[in-house]
């Protein structure tokens, strides 16, 4: 959980709410992280994987209509400075700063 919230950039409290309304909901569950008692983890639910899918989808359909109206060299600039972002994210959260 704590890695989660570190992830989302959100107080564990609050990460542990919107897990609660998850839960209920039957996106995700709960159970003991293996190896070490004090620990949860967290995973998808059938349900909650394919919300997840659902909403990449999405997302993906939504931005490739923002992106249409540019250029062929547009696009792969914009795909490269998203890839750029990404990494960079990835990294400051191995770094513990995401």
């Amino acid at each position: 959980m704590a890695e989660l919230a570190r992830c989302f950039s959100v107080e564990k409290a609050a990460l542990t709410g919107r897990t609660d309304r998850a839960e209920r909901r039957g996106l995700a569950r709960r159970a003991p992280a293996p190896g070490d008692r004090r620990a949860t983890q967290v995973t998808l639910t059938d349900a909650g994987h394919q919300a997840a899918v659902a909403f990449h989808a999405e997302v993906t359909a939504e931005l490739s209509c923002l992106i249409a109206p540019l250029t062929s060299d547009g696009r792969e600039h914009f795909r490269s400075a998203m890839a750029e972002i990404i990494t960079e994210c990835r990294a400051s959260s191995l770094r513990g700063e995401c």
